[in-house]
């Protein structure tokens, strides 16, 4: 029972905050294409 919380841990890691900007990034560049 006791491995079972611990697997939840590592199934439901934080994300980190590089990976927002990099959408951010590529939505622009999207947008740029776009126009």
């Amino acid at each position: 029972n006791a491995i079972t919380p611990l697997k939840k841990q590592t199934f439901t890691p934080p994300p980190p905050p590089p990976k927002m900007e990099i959408i951010k990034k590529k939505r622009k560049n999207t947008t740029a294409s776009l126009l």
